[in-house]
């Protein structure tokens, strides 16, 4: 009988047609962002005021980014149109048109995530010119017990050593650790690992946590 496990795994809500196909190989096309050439962008907000925005070329990636030591995903349907239609989570009621495409290292992911107006064709969230998110990793799990269908999850514990997580408590003791491996960015892991001048400082490094680059429809 495995209600048990299927109770734990119902967290997470499905989203159709949301497909993706992985591969070893970049998309030509759909992954834009290991393409030769430099991203440059002109915005206009009044007859006497005009902003040019440059953005370098991402290609030339060194080793650790070399496209063909990742794996690539495209989602595959829909794209013809725009990209999957769905409700957004944030405002109730406004459909999206939602297109990714990302790539994972083994210490590295690359997500071209955006999402526009299905009804007006406005950008509500992504990078204008194809340029993705870039997060590194921070931490990693090593496994301490092997989880059983039966075995019921406990939250998150701090483990002796501060820079180190324990999660998952289950029958048999812990499932996994959880170790810090880039201090540089352990700030982005929460509260108990900064501290608010901290944080606002870092903020304030990488502009703030959004962008008011809004270029007009063509």
């Amino acid at each position: 009988d495995n209600d048990g496990y299927n109770e734990q795994i119902q967290i997470l809500t499905e989203l159709k047609r949301c497909d993706i196909l992985w591969s070893t190989k970049p998309d030509p096309v759909r992954h834009c962002y290991f393409q030769e050439k430099d991203y440059t962008s002109t915005t206009t907000d009044t007859d006497t005021d005009t902003n040019t925005d440059t953005f370098t070329s991402i290609a030339s990636s060194p080793a650790a980014t070399d496209p063909s030591n990742a794996f690539h995903a495209i989602m595959i349907n829909d794209h013809d149109v725009g990209g999957v239609l769905l409700e957004s989570q944030m405002a109730p009621g406004l459909y999206l048109r939602i297109q990714d495409e990302l790539s994972l290292w083994e210490d590295e992911l690359w997500v071209n995530d955006r999402g526009h107006n299905a009804n007006t064709g406005d950008m509500v969230y992504g990078n204008y010119n194809g340029v993705p998110y870039k997060m590194k990793r921070v931490s990693s799990l090593v496994p301490l017990a092997t989880l059983t269908p039966l075995t019921p999850l406990t939250p998150l514990v701090v483990g002796e050593n501060e820079n180190e997580e324990k999660e998952g408590k289950g029958q048999d003791g812990k499932v996994f650790e959880r170790t810090i491996i880039n201090e540089s960015l352990s700030w982005t892991l929460g509260d108990r690992y900064r501290t608010v001048e901290e944080y606002d400082s870092k903020m304030k490094d990488i502009g703030g946590i959004s962008t008011s680059y809004r270029p007009k429809k063509t």
